[in-house]
């Protein structure tokens, strides 16, 4: 299926099909709407409390913010043609964090009554840059873990759940690695035979996350979103 929006022909990603929910409003695309809000509800809290002093006060903003933009529709200011989805989201992110200090400041100038703390909220270049990390990194651990959760799934229809417990320690995301002739050794097989599974592994795990990034990105952009993810796993 390819999708049309202001006159752009674009691929079939989740982006796509919500840019066509927000004209249509068809099931399809109320679907794609909820798996993005799912696929970056850690992101956006990340950022946020990476801002906000506050740790109430930044689970408040981040659900207002997805409030905000289920009410505007503010999926139709975005061009899937032009940046990814996590970056228009970021970029989203900062102008209602920013328009709430604003916001807060006036009222406070004013006399108004203040709904939040504005002093929690941090505008410093320099936290901004951090909060931005901290949301990649937040984004990069949710992919991987869905893809994870796939893998997962594909060895389990093979019987195989045991298998993965061990092999799984041994690929992206693994708190330690564990002694390989130990892990060997602990599932019956040898070293080499280990080493060739936790291989196959990995590439099934690469396909996952795969298929996973192109659910917001044209296949065209996969490659970069790939290395984008690994530096920021690395910098984990």
């Amino acid at each position: 299926m390819v999708g049309c929006f202001r006159g752009v022909e674009f691929p079939d990603t989740q982006w796509s099909l919500l840019a066509e929910a927000t004209l249509n409003g068809d099931a399809e695309g109320r679907r794609a709407l909820q798996l993005l809000c799912e696929r970056y509800e850690r992101p956006v809290l990340a950022f946020v409390l990476a801002r906000v002093k506050n740790p109430d006060l930044a689970k408040d903003l981040a659900q207002g913010f997805w409030l905000f933009l289920l009410e505007r529709r503010t999926w139709r200011m975005a061009d899937v043609t032009r940046g990814r989805f996590r970056n228009f989201l970021i970029g989203v992110l900062r102008n209602y964090l920013n328009d709430d200090l604003r916001r807060q400041n006036a009222l406070r100038h004013g006399g108004g009554r203040l709904q939040s703390h504005v002093t929690d909220i941090e505008v410093q270049d320099e936290n901004d840059a951090h909060a931005a990390v901290v949301y990649d990194r937040e984004w990069s651990r949710c992919i991987l873990d869905r893809a994870l959760i796939d893998l997962e799934a594909w060895y389990r229809k093979q019987n195989r759940e045991a298998f993965f417990a061990v092999v799984r320690r041994f690929l992206p995301g693994a708190q330690e690695v564990p002694n390989a002739e130990a892990a060997a050794a602990g599932l019956g097989i040898t070293v080499e035979v280990l080493r060739v599974e936790i291989h196959r592994a990995r590439r099934r795990l690469l396909s996952h996350l795969r298929q996973q990034i192109g659910q917001t990105v044209p296949a065209a952009d996969i490659d970069d979103e790939l290395k984008h993810l690994a530096d920021a796993i690395a910098r984990d």
